[in-house]
């Protein structure tokens, strides 16, 4: 397959074995072929996150110790020939991953950076997960899932998205651990949010491993909690690792049942979106039971804005989003007036909305 050289640019051979562009001149390219070039990107799309991937698991960014790397040492570390890798590199550069820091040597981007397993706020582990092939399957379904508006992940995988995470630990893992990500930011958010004078008690609904609820423990010193979620969660290394204190319990239960009861504030974090309008509102409904007059239940999600409100970036990832929910669980995005027909459904009251960098806190109390 090969691209037009009038769009691309004429190449030629330069110094090192690199290669420089001398004939891609802005205005030779008309809109018509503007328009090509999109419709090429997202043909290639596909490719580039492939090459995304192999960059993020053979660990690449994780053995470029220093500033640079020699190429032969990166080989030797990765386990790759120096040939195929290099050929990879090639690719990486252009997409920003790395760049050339002269004759056998390569060095990351700041971009590159990110994809460390030890830089805060890796995008290593999002980068393994959305490129995962289970996860990518379901994505191949998509057709089918906007025909029918249901989760296509059951037929691909024979059964539903938490029932293949409870049997698949390995990819559980890295779900688990994905999802963890960011709940330092989201409790910081959390606690802008309220006032915790009279909050001694809080249950986190599908908490994971617990590390938002540990977050919002180290800011309130009075404060005791509960993470509630799927016995294989509670139980996990993952969770070993964050951390247990005689001011954090973690249950393991169902939501969809039962939340345990009487504490004053309930908080459900990027949950309600996981779950088509029936079960959201019945997760909801289990918190409305738990809750005892004068508890609140916060709901951290990233609310859908009017478009006119969002940048195109901005409205492109919260679409991806979504139809991942559609695609793998069935769930959705929703604007605030679609929390609020929830709410109405469970019995909650509105009270108000706390936008924040990383998510919105919708505040609600149990209805009369």
């Amino acid at each position: 397959m090969y691209r037009r050289p009038f769009k691309w640019g004429i190449r030629r051979p330069g110094d090192n074995g690199t290669f420089s562009d001398i004939a891609c001149h802005p205005l030779l390219v008309n809109a018509d072929q503007q328009d090509e070039t999109v419709i090429d990107d997202l043909i290639a799309a596909a490719q580039k996150a492939m090459v995304l991937r192999a960059f993020v698991v053979l660990g690449i960014a994780d053995h470029v110790t220093s500033e640079e790397a020699n190429l032969a040492d990166l080989s030797a570390a990765v386990g790759a020939p120096a040939e195929s890798l290099q050929r990879l590199l090639r690719a990486a550069v252009p997409l920003g991953l790395c760049r050339d820091a002269g004759p056998g040597r390569v060095a990351l981007t700041p971009a590159g950076a990110k994809l460390r397993s030890d830089a805060p706020g890796s995008a290593a582990g999002w980068a393994q997960l959305l490129t995962a092939p289970w996860l990518l399957r379901a994505w191949e379904t998509l057709g089918p899932a906007v025909l029918t508006g249901q989760a296509q992940f059951p037929q691909v995988h024979g059964v539903g998205f938490w029932e293949y995470v409870a049997t698949h630990p390995r990819d559980a893992g890295l779900f688990d651990a994905v999802m963890t990500s960011g709940s330092t930011e989201r409790a910081l958010t959390l606690h802008e949010a309220l006032d915790w004078t009279d909050v001694q008690q809080v249950v986190d609904v599908g908490g994971g491993q617990g590390l938002l609820l540990k977050s919002l423990l180290n800011a309130v010193p009075h404060l005791h909690g509960v993470v509630l979620d799927r016995p294989e969660v509670v139980n996990s290394p993952g969770t070993d690792a964050v951390g247990r204190s005689d001011r954090l319990t973690l249950v393991a239960g169902d939501f969809l049942a039962e939340v345990p009861g009487g504490a004053d504030l309930y908080v459900l974090s990027r949950i309600i979106h996981d779950w088509p309008d029936d079960e959201a509102a019945a997760i909801l409904r289990s918190c409305r039971a738990a809750m005892k007059p004068g508890s609140r239940l916060c709901i951290l999600e990233q609310v859908v804005p009017e478009s006119a409100e969002a940048t195109m970036s901005q409205q492109l990832e919260l679409a991806l989003t979504d139809l991942n929910m559609l695609v793998l669980v069935g769930g959705q995005e929703r604007t605030l007036a679609e929390y609020s027909a929830l709410l109405d459904r469970a019995g909650l009251d509105f009270d108000r909305i706390h936008n924040g960098s990383t998510c919105s806190v919708i505040v609600t109390a149990k209805a009369p």
